[in-house]
């Protein structure tokens, strides 16, 4: 199943980035890397900062504007904290 999903992520970059300007092209590319990364930290995610303001600005649809809001929000990276903190303490 990763390995079927991890192919449709690299298919749909490759897509992006074949038709779209160079900013939404690597905001597509550090997105898609975020999603293929199998260990990512809170930090890991400060690159993502740039890339999703550029796609707010870049498009009007709304399911690419909320999204890029709700990723910009601190309480997407507090979950990944509290994940990495439950797993520490074997919460799960």
């Amino acid at each position: 199943m990763e390995f079927f999903l991890s192919l449709t992520v690299i298919a749909a970059v490759w897509c992006i980035v074949r038709r779209a300007r160079f900013d939404v092209a690597l905001a597509a590319t550090l997105l898609g890397s975020i999603l293929l990364t199998r260990h990512v930290y809170a930090q890991d995610c400060a690159i993502l900062v740039g890339s999703l303001v550029t796609l707010f600005e870049r498009f009007s649809t709304p399911v690419v504007r909320i999204c890029s809001i709700v990723l910009l929000l601190p309480i997407a990276y507090v979950l990944i904290l509290f994940r990495g903190e439950c797993r520490l303490r074997h919460c799960f």
